[in-house]
């Protein structure tokens, strides 16, 4: 909102529509308020009785007030300069107030500034939203993993969490492809082509990602790929948020891989808590003379004497 006009020369229609759309209020050269809207009286909590033949100063932080940022702020009206911007100001409650506002110095025919216009916007509910936003995306980036692609997986930044992860410092991998952290045989394939064509058309991934980091090293990411898009519903880039999961996955693969060598060496079967069978492994199925069909879905008793089944003991155990 900028209003650069002269407000001598606007007709008292126009006046009249201004002050309906806008918070207004009028001071004298040194900062008294002469009149104000009803819209502006609602935004600072005051009634016009209350304000009108104080100074603009019961509007603001007393630091602020005592400043010579402020001294300043009205000097520059007095010389009849423009001020347009957003400011923080205080209610009747002492609560802050967020405005977008314009102070409009107003001439006589002799170019002295005889009064100083005031049109403002309340931001105050739009600039706390804005303030919280950015304190989760803060917050997200000091605990997760961030880099950001163009819609052609060009790497146009990343924060400190992704390049110690990656083990890359930030001008090593600025202004080149993602494919750099992917193994060359993926980075050629139809699937890695077809995963930046629809992120670029806009869809959303999440999964886990094994990729490589500095020196060929591998790292895995709990990581989720989203579109950023214009207000044309345009892709304009593509923001990464991963969690580092190489130790865990590592752990889990170990795991697999101890298991892996129970099975081979063991005859190994699995139950629900009632006996039902679930699964077995070839070395129980060779031993007990069985095809897997045969054994899932059946009872453990399968393999026992009827006797042994109808005794009480069998239950129990």
């Amino acid at each position: 909102m900028s209003f650069r006009l002269g407000l001598s020369s606007l007709s008292d229609d126009t006046l009249a529509a201004l002050r309906q759309s806008f918070a207004m209020v009028e001071f004298s050269p040194e900062g008294v308020v002469l009149a104000a809207n009803p819209a502006f009286c609602a935004a600072v909590g005051y009634s016009p009785d209350e304000i009108v033949g104080r100074r603009h100063g019961i509007f603001l932080d007393e630091t602020y007030a005592g400043s010579e940022a402020y001294q300043r702020f009205w000097s520059d009206l007095l010389a009849g300069r423009f001020n347009s911007g957003e400011f923080e100001r205080r209610r009747k409650d002492g609560s802050s107030l967020w405005i977008r506002a314009s102070y409009a110095p107003v001439r006589n025919a002799a170019g002295r500034v005889v009064k100083i216009v005031k049109l403002a916007l309340d931001i105050t509910a739009e600039k706390i939203a804005a303030s919280e936003n950015e304190s989760l995306l803060k917050a997200i980036d000091r605990s997760q993993a961030i880099i950001q692609f163009s819609p052609d997986g060009t790497i146009l930044g990343a924060n400190d969490n992704f390049l110690k992860t990656i083990g890359y410092g930030r001008d090593e991998i600025v202004g080149r492809h993602h494919s750099m952290f992917a193994d060359s045989s993926y980075a050629s394939s139809d699937d890695y082509r077809r995963f930046w064509s629809r992120l670029g058309a806009g869809e959303f991934f999440s999964d886990e990602f094994q990729r490589l980091g500095k020196g060929g090293r591998e790292v895995w990411l709990q990581a989720q790929y989203n579109p950023i898009f214009d207000p044309a519903g345009r892709v304009t880039k593509v923001v990464k948020i991963a969690t580092d999961i190489t130790a865990m996955k590592r752990h889990d693969l170990e795991n697999q891989g101890k298991v892996s060598a129970i099975s081979r060496a063991q005859a190994v079967i699995e139950f629900t808590p009632d006996g039902t069978i679930l699964d077995a492994n070839e070395n129980f199925l060779t031993t007990l003379g069985y095809s897997l069909q045969e054994v899932v879905g059946k009872h453990h008793a399968m393999f026992c004497d009827p006797a042994a089944v109808r005794d009480p003991a069998y239950a129990a155990f």
